[in-house]
């Protein structure tokens, strides 16, 4: 009786093994090494972030870049979007994946289609709603049945006066614009735009 137990145990500890180690992360990190096999895989379609760790707008990004994966992954979505991944690549420590998909500004999301079309570039709004009706655009998700489309939550009314309003709208948390690579000289740091 105890030795039918074992691969039981085995296999529990086999699995909180894996969520010790982000398996079950919506986001999905790549690299070098992952990056082929994820983007080239016949089977799923891949909304990708090049990002920088450094990059303001990149980290203001993560939540929603969070939210999408979670999205697709929950529920009756995740066995209708099952065919979607959403993945975050850092093109600072990947700088030849970056110049190869044409990363010039962080973050920049790219759509690599399922069997291997060619990529394309994202260029709306860096908000869960806005990419998730064009990664369900893309993906062919409307009107599939027992897919759920995604419904930014309701936010609490914010009454600003005029003692609040700079503080509000000057909120570096509310991010607006990319970061690039220029430089203006060869010293300077990076910069925002």
């Amino acid at each position: 009786m105890a030795r039918a137990a074992r691969p039981l145990k085995l296999a529990l500890w086999a699995l909180c093994c894996a969520m010790a180690r982000g398996a079950f992360e919506p986001v999905r990190e790549l690299s070098s090494l992952n990056f082929n096999g994820v983007v080239s895989d016949p089977t799923s379609a891949v909304l990708v972030a090049f990002v920088a760790p450094w990059c303001p707008h990149s980290n203001s990004l993560r939540p929603s870049l969070d939210a999408l994966g979670r999205h697709l992954s929950e529920g009756t979505n995740a066995v209708v979007a099952a065919d979607v991944v959403v993945a975050r690549c850092d093109a600072t420590l990947e700088p030849d994946l970056a110049s190869q998909y044409g990363v010039v500004g962080y973050p920049t999301l790219v759509w690599f289609p399922k069997g291997g079309g060619k990529p394309e570039p994202y260029r709306g709004a860096e908000t869960t709603a806005a990419m998730a009706a064009w990664a369900e655009e893309r993906a062919g998700l409307v009107g599939a049945a027992g897919y759920r489309p995604y419904r930014e939550p309701a936010a609490a009314a914010v009454a600003l006066t005029a003692g609040s309003f700079d503080a509000f709208v000057y909120d570096p948390r509310r991010l607006v614009g990319r970061c690039t690579r220029k430089r203006q000289r060869d010293d300077a740091p990076q910069r925002c735009t």
